[in-house]
């Protein structure tokens, strides 16, 4: 999903364009370059060849649009031995083209936590990268390495797009956003208002997988992804309403890839609403995982369930927006999550009652311009078990365009 278009707060207001539609995002393209230097000579038998190249690059330099996002956050956390942090979490270039006639190029670099060294978490990944063919007015096929279409947050995460430092607890455990992978999908709109997404992509490796981080672990993330089970992804998206938003997802593969020596499968599926008018900022999301033949990854120290389940709730309001009419937004926000991680586990698993947690959130957020968010929260995480609760209080700012 491309995000090159301005990216704003109310969530939704920004982004009832459809989700999968097929137009090409309303973006100001950049700057014209001058035409580059023909790759083929431009006298002889060469000049027609040298002459469609050439013109065929600069129709694409033409259509060039960049993008970036990123966030810095600061987390102190209480009652707990966690080191205080101060992080540059990431930095997305983000490129988009039209290739031709019905042709798009959609490119997206992460680099994450600033520094790539041993012994740093540093990353550089290659989010999303892949060729979007428009086959019919409303309708398109893609294929590279792309986000899997499970949830809002997956597809929609930049820092302009969320209330609170850290992404919820939701989007990094029970979805594992972000989650791309390589394959293939189509998308487009079945009626106004209802738009629908499918995608067949390399499944997950169960042999990665564990309990504290659900399938989170099990991602391949494109890089020489093993590829003996693949996984299906269907969504739909329904806007019945100014500023409603419905969603549901489901997701279904092989996650045995021949390493984890069962027929092991892993189902995921979500159900999601937002709604976002009149200086409310609010939504739910509810997904589950199923994990079947969990006996054959969970002897030793795995301890996989067979199913677990999240809950995220939030409520937002622009509270600038009871004084004056301003292009400045001040939302004063609430979060409560429940994720329970072990909540159904084969006879053989003992209950790990601190992996059933709770969160709650309160906090802030400015915007002083749709292009730059700046936040500040303090979020308490509970469990079942009679281990402490690990808060924090979080600064950040992040930015988008």
């Amino acid at each position: 999903m491309s995000r090159l278009h301005l990216l704003t707060i109310p969530t939704l207001a920004a982004l009832l364009a459809p989700t999968f539609a097929a137009e090409t995002p309303d973006a100001t393209p950049g700057p014209v370059r001058n035409p580059p230097t023909p790759l083929v000579g431009t006298g002889g038998a060469g000049a027609e060849v040298g002459a469609a190249v050439g013109g065929a690059v600069e129709s694409a330099l033409r259509n060039l649009r960049f993008g970036a996002y990123g966030e810095m956050h600061y987390n102190n956390f209480t009652g707990s031995t966690e080191t205080d942090t101060l992080d540059f979490h990431r930095f997305v270039l983000l490129a988009e083209t039209q290739i031709a006639e019905r042709w798009r190029f959609v490119g997206e670099i992460e680099f994450e936590h600033a520094l790539i060294e041993d012994g740093a978490d540093g990353a550089v990944e290659v989010e999303q990268a892949y060729v979007e063919y428009r086959y019919l007015d409303d309708h398109v096929a893609r294929a590279g390495q792309m986000l899997v279409p499970i949830s809002i947050g997956n597809l929609y995460h930049e820092p302009t797009l969320f209330h609170g430092v850290e992404r919820p607890l939701f989007d990094r455990v029970i979805i594992p956003t972000t989650w791309f992978e390589n394959g293939v999908g189509a998308y487009g709109r079945i009626s106004d208002g209802l738009d629908y997404g499918v995608a067949v992509q390399a499944g997950l490796n169960g042999a990665d997988l564990d309990p504290e981080t659900g399938i989170r672990g099990g991602r391949q993330e494109g890089s020489e992804s093993a590829a003996e089970d693949l996984m299906v992804t269907a969504r739909l998206d329904y806007r019945p309403l100014n500023g409603l938003w419905l969603a549901a997802a489901i997701n279904h593969g092989g996650a045995d890839q021949s390493e984890v020596g069962g027929d092991y499968d892993i189902t995921v599926y979500t159900l999601e609403a937002r709604y976002a008018a009149h200086g409310f900022d609010t939504g739910v999301s509810w997904a589950q995982v199923f994990n079947s033949h969990t006996e054959a990854v969970t002897p030793g120290a795995n301890n996989l369930p067979d199913s677990y389940y999240g809950l995220s709730a939030f409520l937002a309001y622009d509270v600038l927006s009871l004084i004056t009419e301003s292009t400045h937004q001040v939302y004063l926000f609430g979060r409560y999550e429940a994720l329970e991680l072990h909540d159904d586990v084969p006879s053989q698993v003992t209950v790990d009652d601190s992996l059933n947690q709770q969160v709650y959130q309160y906090g802030v957020t400015w915007k002083p311009n749709p292009w730059v968010a700046i936040k500040a929260d303090y979020r308490d995480v509970e469990n079942d078990s009679d281990a402490p609760s690990q808060d924090s209080w979080n600064l950040g700012v992040g930015f988008a365009f």
